[in-house]
């Protein structure tokens, strides 16, 4: 079976290139791939990236801050149980935007996801792609059509 649907072409997200990735836009599969990552003991990059994703939508300033100070106490503070792995420049500057108490740029954490999209990429996907998970899945949304199919006789 070919799994080249995961898949789609380059595009440009925010400032940097990343693919268009159909597993994290998937309703179906982003589940399965937060699953997968569970398992792999490495979900915390996901979870972070989509949380990214979903600071990058927030237009007005207070509301950057507060999810900036979440996001920073869950993966950015020391004390987080899932700690991102980032540069000392990185863990400085966002050190130093939690201490001014200013809203944060939109940008602010485009370093560190870009890291991480690059280690989901280079990394977890390749085996997502391999694992029994996505091809169970895979597998029985094939023989679902002919079940229904034959109830239906």
């Amino acid at each position: 079976m070919r799994l080249h649907v995961v898949w789609g072409e380059p595009k440009r997200c925010s400032s940097c290139a990343l693919p268009d990735c159909k597993v994290v836009k998937d309703e179906y599969l982003v589940p399965l791939f937060e699953e997968f990552a569970r398992r792999e003991l490495c979900v915390e990059n996901f979870l972070f990236w989509k949380e990214i994703e979903g600071y990058k939508d927030l237009l007005s300033p207070e509301q950057r801050k507060k999810r900036f100070e979440e996001i920073f106490s869950k993966y950015i503070s020391q004390e987080s149980h899932m700690e991102m792995n980032m540069s000392g420049e990185d863990r400085i500057l966002f050190n130093r935007t939690m201490a001014s108490g200013e809203a944060p740029s939109e940008d602010i954490f485009d370093n560190i996801q870009l890291g991480v999209w690059i280690e989901m990429n280079t990394e977890l996907f390749p085996r997502f792609i391999r694992s029994d998970l996505l091809h169970r899945f895979f597998f029985e949304r094939a023989e679902s059509p002919s079940k229904e199919q034959s109830r239906k006789k």
